[in-house]
């Protein structure tokens, strides 16, 4: 027998349901766009005389292949090699400088055939507490060392704006705006994007040993980047370079709105058009679903049917039902039949047990993942795959060469697989289906 409080309580808690969802999607929003601002992010290796002087970071954002670096990178080079596994066209292309700036240590490179998107600039400064990431190439989480063929990945540190200051880098050079942060920041950083919540560049990092505070902080000439304390240049000064170099770059004015999508209010090029406002959709997605759960909780309380059954139809209701065809894969364990590139079949099976246990990686070799499919179409580590409330669900790892569920691009949102669809992971097709047992 269901009464009136057992509906009561189902309506509570679809409200608190729908907060924690909230809170989840603020979460897996973050996610993604840091996730999108790290394929924009590049290594880049200086020589002098042929021979291997050094490496820095970088972020791509100008038309053409534009990237931003420090000048103290690429001082002192004669070649330059920007690494990425992230463009289509291969994983090393060579670099010019363009533009330099000692005053400001600020660089740009044109670098022919770079096809990665452009990173969104924020003028705006930031406030002070609020979350920052540093996305680069530190040289001490580098086993290889330093090797011109070496494709690392990259390194995020989070941290916070612990204050924002008028000073330089030394005593001769021209005062600007430095951020201090508290996201690490180590050799092999220097150049990188230091990024809002929104995954906007506000600032460029610069080198740990650079510079000193000498006298007044408030009106020093020259910062001191010690004891986890870490620097960047904001981008008012790397903004007015790009006008000044006719770089077209994509700039933004407005706050950062957590898990809203700020959009670009203007570009530096005057010709270019923005892109459309998407700050509205996340609070007006949460006002609509607040709307209905409040809507389901007044119904629960005006419903006044006493519903009643017997043991036997409750049994029928709560017994176990066969999966249909096409149905959402629930709890058991599964294949994934098919041909890889080359030909070769492949036949993963997904043990239920194991996914109770935590999610597995599917990948190229097995030394990085559970499920390992031995094809170069394959990332390293290329899709996950979870059990979320008894159902298989999979999301894209950033892959170089991308995941399909039935021809339809997988993110990094997750998507839960049906019985009888096809999954495609680079190009390896496979079949999902029920293991035999």
């Amino acid at each position: 027998m269901v009464r009136k409080h057992g509906t009561i309580i189902f309506g509570i808690k679809c409200l608190i349901g729908l907060f924690i969802a909230v809170c989840c999607l603020n979460v897996v929003v973050a996610q993604n766009v840091m996730t999108s601002a790290d394929r924009s992010v590049v290594r880049i290796a200086v020589l002098a005389s042929g021979k291997l002087r050094g490496f820095g970071s970088g972020f791509v954002v100008g038309q053409g292949g534009v990237v931003v670096t420090n000048n103290h990178v690429v001082e002192g080079g004669d070649a330059f090699v920007v690494l990425s596994k992230h463009a289509a066209g291969g994983p090393r292309y060579q670099a010019t400088v363009i533009w330099a700036s000692p005053d400001y240590d600020l660089a740009l490179l044109k670098v022919a055939g770079l096809d990665l998107p452009q990173l969104v600039v924020a003028e705006n400064v930031p406030d002070k507490g609020s979350a920052v990431t540093t996305i680069g190439y530190p040289g001490v989480a580098d086993a290889r060392g330093e090797d011109i063929n070496n494709l690392a990945e990259s390194t995020f540190t989070q941290g916070i704006i612990g204050r924002i200051i008028r000073t330089s880098y030394s005593q001769d050079e021209k005062r600007q705006t430095v951020l201090q942060h508290s996201a690490a920041v180590n050799s092999g950083n220097s150049g990188g994007p230091l990024l809002d919540s929104c995954g906007r560049v506000i600032g460029v990092n610069t080198a740990k040993a650079l510079g000193r505070i000498v006298g007044n902080a408030e009106t020093g000439v020259a910062v001191d980047q010690a004891y986890d304390i870490f620097f960047a240049s904001h981008v008012s000064v790397l903004v007015e370079s790009l006008k000044r170099q006719g770089v077209v770059a994509l700039v933004t004015n407005t706050g950062c709105v957590p898990g809203g999508g700020s959009a670009v209010a203007a570009a530096v090029n005057p010709a270019v058009a923005p892109p459309a406002q998407l700050d509205w959709y996340l609070p007006t997605a949460i006002v609509a679903a607040l709307f209905a759960a409040a809507t389901a909780l007044f119904v629960a309380l005006r419903k006044t049917t006493v519903i009643q059954e017997t043991y036997t139809q409750f049994k029928k209701r709560k017994g176990p039902s066969a999966p249909t065809p096409g149905a959402p894969a629930s709890v058991m364990n599964w294949t994934f039949r098919g041909r890889g590139s080359r030909g070769q079949v492949v036949d993963l099976v997904i043990n239920a047990a194991l996914l109770e246990k935590g999610p597995l990686i599917i990948g190229r070799e097995a030394l990085h993942c559970q499920l390992a499919i031995d094809d170069p179409t394959v990332s390293r580590q290329h899709a996950k795959l979870s059990l979320m409330g008894g159902r298989l669900q999979l999301v894209d790892l950033g892959s170089t060469n991308g995941t399909l569920i039935d021809a339809e691009p997988v993110t990094t949102r997750p998507i839960t697989l049906r019985l009888g669809q096809t999954l495609t992971i680079g190009k390896v097709v496979l079949t999902i289906d029920r293991a035999q047992t």
